[in-house]
């Protein structure tokens, strides 16, 4: 969580392979896009490839006006 304001997520389909976590990420997105709180879900490759980028996307969803978000 940054600022309370976004949530972010390294996703991967490793992470995936049973039904418990599949349904735990499921229910932890719905928690906070109930709270009005959008998330980032991104792949370690983009992490690792591409840092600047996901900072990038960082930084649009924080700095966004709340009343936009």
């Amino acid at each position: 969580m940054v600022d309370g304001r976004l949530g972010i997520e390294t996703d991967g389909a490793g992470f995936h392979m049973d039904r418990t976590s599949f349904e735990e990420d499921r229910r932890r997105w719905n928690v906070t896009t109930r709270r009005g709180i959008p998330i980032l879900v991104v792949s370690y490759a983009l992490l690792r490839s591409h840092p600047q980028e996901f900072i990038a996307m960082v930084r649009e969803v924080v700095n966004r006006p709340a009343a936009a978000a």
